[in-house]
């Protein structure tokens, strides 16, 4: 197929339980949407990785329920894309196979990461990610159900609105990453009365040698008090 000319893919191939071909060669850099491309592909696992996706502004629920992709994405060109909301959710095997790492992505066009890796596998870097800091972010239920334990912050949320269920089910962030999180996170002077969700994590006060628990304590601390007024909910 010649799809060169391209620009929408939204839904190509939504559904379709037994695509799995090879579309490795395919010139897709007219596209600018990828909305539910392959959305329920259940089989689908062809290796994308080399894509030219720089002038993409849509990666909305384009691998949701794609259950066995797992592919090397990490050279895509991000830096257009504005929405990527449920992006790899039910992706269950998705820990974006081989070597080259997501974390390099710019994401500083992106505002929307709601349930982006939800129910899946991924547990890779991203800490060097630059969050918009222009707009505001939602990062409602990004990494629940997930085995993520990564450094992630170095993220700057001063503007993120919306942090609910973010680690929801989570059972594996380490102690230090969770204080190192709470610790950076709550010098940013956050938004105010966010519920955040650390799965199972907890804090104590020399993990990753910064106290998380004195962090913890003043992102909940009432906004008349002096604090950020926050509702967290993890394993303290």
């Amino acid at each position: 197929w010649d799809v060169s000319s391209v620009t929408n893919f939204a839904g190509m191939f939504i559904s379709c339980n037994n695509f799995n071909a090879d579309i490795t060669g395919w010139d897709v850099s007219s596209g600018t949407t990828w909305t539910e491309a392959f959305q329920d592909c259940t089989i689908f696992n062809q290796d994308v990785g080399s894509w030219d996706m720089a002038d993409v502004a849509y990666t909305y629920r384009m691998f949701k329920q794609a259950k066995a992709f797992n592919q090397n994405v990490g050279s895509w060109n991000m830096s257009s894309v504005v929405m990527m909301r449920e992006m790899f959710s039910y992706a269950w095997d998705f820990n974006n196979g081989g070597s080259s790492t997501i974390n390099n992505w710019n994401v500083t066009a992106s505002t929307d990461f709601r349930q982006m890796f939800f129910y899946s596998d991924f547990n890779q870097p991203i800490g060097s990610w630059t969050i918009n800091t222009s707009a505001s972010v939602g990062m409602y239920q990004m990494l629940r159900l997930t085995p993520f334990n990564q450094d992630i912050s170095d993220w700057d949320i001063s503007l993120v609105n919306n942090l609910t269920g973010f680690f929801e089910q989570n059972t594996a962030l380490s102690t230090a990453n969770y204080n190192l999180l709470l610790h950076h996170w709550e010098a940013e002077d956050p938004v105010d009365s966010l519920n955040f969700h650390g799965g199972d994590a907890t804090t104590d006060t020399t993990s990753g040698s910064v106290d998380g628990t004195a962090a913890r304590a003043r992102l909940v601390l009432a906004t008349g008090s002096g604090g950020d007024g926050w509702t967290i909910t993890d394993g303290d």
